[in-house]
């Protein structure tokens, strides 16, 4: 089941797409390691149409068809070592749903910083999100749409935006409220 995005609407696109384009003009697209190399010089095409028109749930089901995603993933040991296993039958989807949910976050931060919010608060965006109370607290706290959207500019790793519990499946996001 995919994120309830509940500011997700032609201005948050909008938003979305502009930084987009910021990231393509800088080369800082983050383009996962995990993606082939048909994934790698597709992505950008594939998530922008996400942006413009779909979801995670369908950035998801692009990377899944035509070999776009590696079948194995390197590894690293705790001794130093390392090894290859096999990318796991959800690796599509996480990677979609971390990439969709990092732009819409910052999207949003754009457009409220563009209305003169400063603030987005944290919600539940994920219904099925059962056994993760321990994030519980952090539904209604308010954050900083300017530090939150510089910090989401400036990491590229897949993690979960930056002010959200760092455990991609905690199903929080931001808000305008």
């Amino acid at each position: 089941m995919g994120l309830r995005f509940e500011n997700l609407d032609d201005d948050t696109r909008r938003c979305m797409l502009e930084e987009l384009e910021e990231d393509v003009a800088q080369g800082t697209l983050y383009l996962s390691p995990r993606l082939s190399e048909i994934g790698q010089v597709e992505f950008e095409s594939l998530l922008r149409r996400a942006i413009e028109s779909g979801s995670e749930v369908s950035l998801a089901e692009e990377l899944r068809a035509a070999g776009r995603m590696r079948s194995t993933s390197p590894w690293k040991k705790g001794n130093g070592g390392g090894a290859t296993m096999a990318l796991p039958a959800t690796a599509p989807g996480h990677l979609a749903e971390c990439e969709f949910h990092r732009f819409y976050a910052r999207g949003l931060c754009r457009r409220a910083l563009q209305q003169k919010i400063t603030t987005l608060q944290i919600y539940r965006a994920r219904a099925d999100s059962d056994g993760r109370s321990r994030y519980d607290s952090m539904i209604g706290v308010r954050i900083d749409a300017g530090s939150l959207l510089e910090d989401l500019q400036t990491r590229r790793e897949v993690a979960p935006p930056s002010g959200l519990p760092q455990c991609p499946d905690s199903g929080l996001s931001v808000r305008i409220a």
